[in-house]
């Protein structure tokens, strides 16, 4: 049956059987060429195997095949398209997102999108609408600081700094920013200070 070598492939992929799943997919997908979810799990698949572009194109035939399943894919495509260093089409699949799908997400991930492009107005604009709402205030703040520092707004940068650490001391992006602030004037105890309370588990980008 190939509904059940498709749920295979799947169970193969969520135990971290990358060969069996691979052997499953080719078979499920030669049965049934136009269904998305094989193509789904093919992108998952391409996703853990660390191949951005057959992960992105992979998806990309699932919403072809089935519109429907683009906003259960829309992280996953940015992430390959992080990967593959196209920022600029990153920002443009996140602004035309869907308004009700996870709004914090979509714009904390539109700010780091425009900040990787290199387009401060836009990340700016993700970054305000980030803090404004609930429970975000603190890592809105630090992605405008990250903004008006791309930007060359550096006083607007320190104050966007303080209203983060106001609202979370422990605001691992806000000390990044901070640190690179007194990195660009040359203070280096200061950095020092800045980057040891970062969290260690942060993705310094921008």
């Amino acid at each position: 049956h190939v509904w059940s070598m498709e749920m295979l492939a799947y169970a193969a992929l969520i135990d971290g059987d990358h060969a069996t799943c691979e052997a499953l997919c080719e078979i499920a997908l030669a049965a049934r060429p136009d269904n998305a979810f094989n193509h789904l799990v093919l992108g998952d698949l391409r996703n853990a195997k660390a191949d951005p572009e057959g992960m992105l194109k992979a998806y990309e035939r699932a919403i072809e095949l089935e519109p429907s399943r683009a906003p259960h894919v829309l992280f996953r495509r940015v992430e390959a398209l992080t990967r593959l260093g196209r920022h600029a089409d990153a920002v443009a699949l996140l602004a035309a997102a869907p308004a009700e799908l996870q709004p914090a997400r979509v714009q904390a991930a539109l700010a780091e999108a425009a900040l990787g492009a290199g387009d401060a107005e836009v990340a700016l604009a993700a970054a305000k609408a980030l803090a404004a709402i609930g429970g975000h205030e603190s890592s809105g703040a630090a992605l405008e600081a990250a903004a008006l520092r791309l930007a060359d707004r550096r006083e607007e940068a320190r104050a966007a700094i303080d209203r983060a650490l106001d609202h979370d001391v422990a605001c691992a992006r806000a000390h990044y920013e901070r640190g690179r602030l007194l990195a660009e004037a040359n203070d280096l105890p200061a950095v020092l200070g800045a980057f040891g309370k970062e969290r260690p588990s942060m993705t310094l980008s921008a």
